[in-house]
């Protein structure tokens, strides 16, 4: 790290739309270049490594700040107090890659989120109050991130056009 967004973007476009989404998901406030690297290792295929997820959900604050967001775009720098604006969003120059990501989260069961949210609180990392409120929320915002997408396309500044479905406008 860091990465250069524009050429991530440019190497990845496919896996760019799905990380901007996934931190959609989440209510990522904190995505910046210093927490994506790229080995681009001779012989190999480039690969992109995403880590730091640590403003995402809970945060520091809690079941306040998943209900404060519920609804919000959330990977802006307006979201929040210390809030970065995603490093890829002004990067990401194409449309192309929404839909299979967005089926993606579609198709993702509701046990996934539910057993990964249990071991979490098993695991002593949530009481089982903050457990409960994960799953409510990334539940809700599964359902809610095409919507959350293209009612804030005007923030993917690089991206001209919108030649989606109809359902998504």
């Amino acid at each position: 790290p860091p990465v250069d967004p524009e050429n991530c973007v440019k190497e990845f476009p496919d896996l760019s739309t799905g990380i901007i989404l996934f931190d959609i998901w989440i209510a990522n406030s904190d995505r910046h270049a210093g927490n994506l690297s790229m080995d681009k290792t001779p012989g190999k295929p480039a690969h992109l490594n995403v880590f730091d997820h640590s403003h995402a959900l809970f945060r520091s604050e809690g079941e306040e700040r998943l209900n404060r967001l519920l609804e919000k775009f959330a990977i802006t720098e307006i979201t929040e107090a210390g809030a970065n604006r995603h490093c890829l969003l002004d990067e990401l120059d194409t449309s192309d890659h929404f839909e299979k990501w967005l089926k993606k989260f579609d198709l993702l069961p509701n046990f996934v989120v539910e057993e990964s949210c249990a071991t979490m609180v098993e695991s002593g990392i949530l009481i089982a109050a903050e457990g409960r409120s994960a799953v409510q929320f990334l539940r809700h915002r599964k359902t809610k991130l095409r919507e959350l997408t293209m009612q804030n396309r005007r923030e993917f500044r690089a991206i001209s056009g919108w030649p989606l479905p109809m359902d998504l406008q």
